[in-house]
């Protein structure tokens, strides 16, 4: 990924907060399938502490998915995260002579997926995944809440994994290049838009700018 200076973000807790926040990520094998070609699966992937300085990935795909055969904990992977993102205007700074531009956050996480054929940790992976998004809001269901037998028939419908993290690299382009007038005619616009990634990423600009 292209990373300018001043767009170069080394904070991990920024990282992880960045994933939680914006955890349907794409995951990429380059080489994955029987053909030689790449796969992509768009999936919920999350960090899990296990006890490593990056964490590891956990999610999981459908078995029907051929994706999984080449979660052998050897073949590389990456999983890209997007976080807030959104159209800049021209007319919104104070600037003179400038051009439209995007601003965004991205991470790309990599490592080498492993499969998880035991059902107990599969179990374990799916609860971890349905505790992060699961809340109040939802009315926090369980898979406790399943019929006997029913989640062990699920089971054998997926394969979760994991994937230990080895590196990353995130990209966020929130206009710290420019001056101070010019962000704040950038927030004070996207702050007025219906779109919730205009507003967040108004909000992810703000905080940048204050440190």
């Amino acid at each position: 990924m292209y990373i300018p200076k001043h767009f170069s973000n080394q904070d991990l807790a920024f990282v992880h907060n960045l994933i939680a926040e914006n955890a349907f990520g794409l995951l990429m094998s380059p080489v994955g399938n029987q053909d030689g070609a790449p796969e992509f699966s768009h999936i919920p992937m999350i960090i899990v502490d296990d006890g490593t300085e990056y964490g590891c990935i956990i999610g999981h795909v459908a078995k029907a998915n051929p994706h999984w055969k080449s979660f052998d904990s050897k073949a590389p992977a990456f999983a890209v995260f997007s976080g807030p993102h959104a159209y800049v205007s021209p007319n919104w700074y104070v600037s003179k002579a400038m051009v439209p531009t995007w601003n965004y956050a991205a991470v790309h996480v990599y490592g080498a997926p492993q499969a998880i054929h035991d059902d107990v940790r599969a179990e374990e992976i799916l609860r971890q995944l349905i505790a992060a998004f699961e809340h109040d809001g939802t009315g926090n269901w369980s898979m406790d809440q399943l019929p006997d037998g029913h989640l062990s028939r699920k089971l054998k419908g997926i394969v979760a994994f994991d994937m230990p993290i080895t590196g990353y690299e995130i990209k966020v382009k929130m206009s710290q290049n420019r001056g101070a007038d010019d962000v704040a005619g950038i927030v004070s616009a996207l702050k007025q838009s219906d779109h919730q990634s205009d507003q967040a990423t108004a909000e992810m600009m703000q905080q940048l700018s204050t440190g």
